[in-house]
C-alpha cells in the first residue's frame, strides 16, 4: 500500500474520500463539481515522489481503504488513467501495490504495464506485496517478469526493482514460482552482486530458488553470502539455508 488510512488527513477533500474508499462522499463530490484531475502532494512527497502530483485515481487504485468501485467511478467520470504522478507512473503502479486483483482488473488495458518507480516496475511492486493475484493479472497482460531493461538486465539495478528478488523478499513462493515458470533467471545478479536468494525472507521460498539454480554458497559485492544474510536478517529461513550449505 501507498497510501495509509492515516493518510486521509493530510488530503483535500475528494482525494479523502478515495482515500477512504467512501463511494458515497466521493460520488457527492465529484456531483458538486469536484475535479477528478485534481493533483495533490503529501507532506513527504519531496523525498517520496511516488506520494507527489497524485490524482484521485492513483489514491483510489493505492490506498490501504481504497476499492475498485471507487477507481471505477472516477474511471467513468472521466479521471485520466495515463495521468502520472511525480514518480512517472500511473494508476496501475499504484493498484499493483494494494494486493487487490480488482482494482488491477479495472486498470488493466487502460494504463501502462511497463512504468517503472525507481526502476520498480508494475510487476515488481505487485511481487514485493506477495500479491499472487494482481501478480497473475499483470503477467497474463504482458507484464514483463524481469527487471525493467528487460533480460539481463538485473545487474544494473538493485534489489526489488528486480521481480523474483522482490517475490523472494515478500517470501511468497507462490510468486517465486510463478516468475520461474515465466523465465525469470534464479541464479540473477543484481548490481550489489546479490542473488534472489540473499533476499528471502520465509524458508518457503528458499527451495524453488534453490532448485531452480539459484547459488547457495556465492557471495555479494561486499564479500556477504545468503546464510549470512539471514543470519542479520531472517532468523527464520536461517535454518533453511544452512542445511543447503551442508548439502
Amino acid at each position: 500500500m501507498i497510501f495509509r488510512h492515516y493518510d486521509q488527513s493530510a488530503f483535500p477533500p475528494l482525494h479523502r474520500a478515495a482515500c477512504a474508499g467512501d463511494i458515497t462522499e466521493l460520488t457527492h463530490i465529484l456531483d458538486a463539481g469536484g475535479d477528478s484531475e485534481a493533483v495533490h502532494d503529501l507532506y513527504d512527497a519531496q523525498y517520496a515522489p511516488i506520494r507527489g502530483s497524485v490524482t484521485p485515481l492513483m489514491v483510489a487504485a493505492g490506498s490501504e481503504n481504497g476499492s475498485a468501485v471507487c477507481v471505477e467511478v472516477l474511471l467513468a467520470r472521466g479521471a485520466d488513467p495515463r495521468r502520472r504522478s511525480a514518480a512517472g507512473v500511473d494508476a496501475l503502479w499504484y493498484a499493483a501495490s494494494s494486493g487487490d486483483p480488482a482494482r488491477v482488473s479495472a486498470l488493466l488495458g487502460h494504463s501502462d504495464i511497463t512504468a517503472a518507480a525507481g526502476g520498480q516496475t508494475v510487476v515488481a511492486i505487485a511481487a514485493r506485496h506477495g500479491s499472487v493475484a494482481c501478480l497473475r493479472l499483470l503477467l497474463q497482460a504482458g507484464g514483463s517478469p524481469h527487471a525493467v531493461g528487460g533480460l539481463g538486465s538485473e545487474a544494473d539495478v538493485r534489489g526489488v526493482a528486480i521481480p523474483i528478488f522482490a517475490a523472494a523478499a515478500a517470501g511468497s513462493a507462490a510468486c517465486v514460482q510463478m516468475l520461474l515458470d515465466l523465465g525469470a533467471l534464479p541464479d540473477a545478479c543484481d548490481a550489489d552482486g546479490r542473488t534472489p536468494l540473499m533476499f528471502a525472507s520465509a524458508s518457503e521460498v528458499v527451495a524453488p530458488l534453490v532448485a531452480a539454480g539459484c547459488p547457495v554458497n556465492g557471495g555479494d559485492t561486499q564479500g556477504a553470502t545468503a546464510l549470512m544474510l539471514a543470519l542479520q536478517r531472517h532468523h527464520v529461513i536461517e535454518g533453511a539455508i544452512a542445511s543447503l550449505n551442508d548439502l
